[in-house]
C-alpha cells in the first residue's frame, strides 16, 4: 500500500510504501480508491489555521457559506491528482488558494 505521509508541519508529504493492513476480528479492510485532501488540511499541515479564533467568528463565518451554498452560488473547483504527483500538488497549493485535491492511486 502507498500514503501521502507528512512527516513534520510546513514539509511537503512524501510517497511511501506500507505493508498492507490486516483486519482484526469484527474489523475489514476496504480498498481506497480516491480520497479528497482540501486545502484546510494544507493549513492544518502547515500549522497555520483559524482554530483560535473565537467560537462565535467561526459560527457566523459557516452561516454564510451555507447560506451561499443553499442559494446555489458555492461552487467546489476539484484537481483529480495521482498519489505519485501529491508534492507538486501540495506545492501549488501552498502558493495560493486552490482547488480540493482528490487523490487517486494512479491515474489512466
Amino acid at each position: 500500500m502507498r500514503a501521502a505521509v507528512l512527516h513534520a508541519y510546513g514539509e511537503t508529504p512524501v510517497v511511501e510504501a506500507f505493508a498492507d493492513p490486516a483486519a482484526s476480528d469484527g474489523q475489514s479492510v476496504v480498498d481506497v480508491l480516491a480520497a479528497g485532501l482540501n486545502p484546510i488540511d494544507l493549513r492544518i499541515a502547515s500549522g497555520h489555521t483559524n482554530f483560535a479564533s473565537p467560537p462565535e467568528r467561526r459560527a457566523a463565518a459557516l452561516r454564510r457559506m451555507w447560506t451561499h451554498a443553499a442559494a446555489g452560488e458555492l461552487h467546489v473547483d476539484c484537481e483529480i491528482v495521482a498519489l505519485d504527483a501529491i508534492a507538486d500538488a501540495w506545492r501549488r497549493q501552498a502558493e495560493g488558494p486552490g482547488r480540493k485535491l482528490v487523490i487517486v492511486p494512479a491515474i489512466g
